[in-house]
């Protein structure tokens, strides 16, 4: 299924890139919970600041 919107959003992916990029961006929402998570908008910020590198350029 994230790798469908993905794919959405970057139709130059095959099926396997989207696939490691999604996975990707699911170790970067982990690693920026860890280990003093807390759910405020600066983390949120932070988290979701850090998805675009890991999904690539045009997203």
């Amino acid at each position: 299924m994230w790798e469908q919107h993905l794919r959405a959003v970057r139709p130059d992916l095959d099926g396997r890139q989207a696939r490691v990029l999604v996975h990707a961006g699911f170790g970067v929402v982990e690693a920026g919970r860890e280990p003093r998570w807390e759910d405020t908008p600066a983390h949120r910020a932070a988290v979701a600041a850090l998805l675009p590198g890991a999904l690539g350029p045009g997203t």
